[in-house]
């Protein structure tokens, strides 16, 4: 009796445990994040998380030069820990979102250097964007790049500002990214690391 009650509790134990756990991919994103990335983005998340890219996905492994957008995300059953765009945009809708500052909701992130913009949409994305002038950028008008980093609320409280830490990096890190990939050759400085959070 005692064994079976030990055995069962040890079975139950196991299977707990291995359902508990967090599993994250060694590399994700174009191979720009690590484990140490997502998880200060996991919170109390738990399960098995895997790299999915957009249907613009080209190489897999690295970021394609910016005239199109590219999506990459790292999730469990459609819940999505991470999830990182990458999109081409003209002046006008660059002034839009940046300069005008249509959108009363968003918070601006000032201290990332005079090159790049940044703000929070709802305290839970991440957004910045920046000039990337290159030849064929202005063939198709789309001068600028926007990084915009999420995730899923149900996974991670957005507000924290650990959270909000983790995903200004992962912007700043894909945005070097796409700056060297693109080609840009306008000076862009970005910051040496990341500023705290406002």
């Amino acid at each position: 009796m005692v064994l079976a009650l030990v055995v069962g509790g040890g079975v139950g134990l196991w299977w707990w445990a291995s359902h508990d756990s967090l599993n994250l991919p060694e590399s994700a994103c174009w191979s720009i994040l690590d484990q140490n990335d997502l998880r200060s983005l996991a919170g109390a998340a738990r399960g098995t998380y895997t790299v999915r890219y957009g249907e613009h996905r080209g190489d897999e492994n690295s970021l394609q030069p910016g005239l199109q957008n590219q999506t990459c995300t790292v999730e469990e059953d459609h819940h999505v820990l991470s999830g990182v765009t990458v999109r081409p945009w003209g002046k006008l809708t660059y002034h839009d979102v940046y300069e005008a500052n249509a959108d009363p909701a968003a918070k601006r992130q000032s201290d990332l250097g005079p090159d790049i913009q940044g703000l929070w949409e709802e305290h839970s994305r991440m957004r910045l964007a920046f000039l990337c002038d290159n030849p064929a950028a202005k063939l198709t008008h789309l001068t600028y790049l926007e990084v915009m980093v999420w995730g899923d609320s149900e996974l991670v409280d957005p507000e924290l500002p650990s959270v909000r830490q983790a995903r200004l990096n992962t912007a700043l890190k894909t945005a070097k990214t796409a700056a060297s990939t693109s080609g840009c050759v306008n000076p862009i400085h970005f910051p040496a690391q990341a500023p705290g959070v406002v």
